[in-house]
């Protein structure tokens, strides 16, 4: 590699690399480049702390800081996946589990539907009950919730 030498290639080299890699993140899907240019930008910014540093030097620095950031990113997402407000968003149905609701109708071969939430659901008991009797929602499947009756 002659046409780089020691001091051919400094910090801005690599930070033109990172906003390069920054701009492929936004076109590709998924976060890998994100991760690639932390690592350009901290190699640049090593290579402003350490002028004149060799050039497998900043290779060397780049692939590690490559893998480390990458690996530190990628837990980091993973272990925020799941911390939300809203823990059953897209789970339609997940949020009924335990709520006690009164049968509008009366069920027939324990089965009903009920009003809940603006939504009409099928509900089945497992046995026939009266209308207005309290029911407390235990499970779904597809589309029909199982529910238990209360007893008073």
């Amino acid at each position: 590699m002659e046409f780089l030498t020691e001091t051919s290639v400094t910090f801005w080299h690599w930070w033109i690399f990172a906003v390069v890699l920054l701009v492929l993140e936004l076109l590709a899907p998924g976060v890998f480049f994100l991760w690639i240019a932390v690592a350009a930008g901290i190699t640049g910014l090593v290579s402003l702390i350490l002028p004149g540093m060799a050039i497998e030097f900043q290779f060397l620095i780049f692939a590690v800081f490559a893998v480390v950031v990458t690996v530190a990113g990628r837990k980091w997402f993973a272990s925020r996946q799941n911390t939300t407000d809203h823990p059953h968003l897209n789970q339609r149905g997940q949020h009924l589990f335990g709520r006690v609701v009164s049968l509008v109708d009366a069920t027939q071969n324990a089965e009903a539907r009920i009003h809940l939430d603006g939504t009409i659901w099928r509900v089945n008991t497992g046995i026939d009950l009266p209308a207005g009797h309290k029911i407390r929602i235990t499970a779904i499947d597809g589309t029909i919730l199982q529910a238990e009756p209360v007893r008073d």
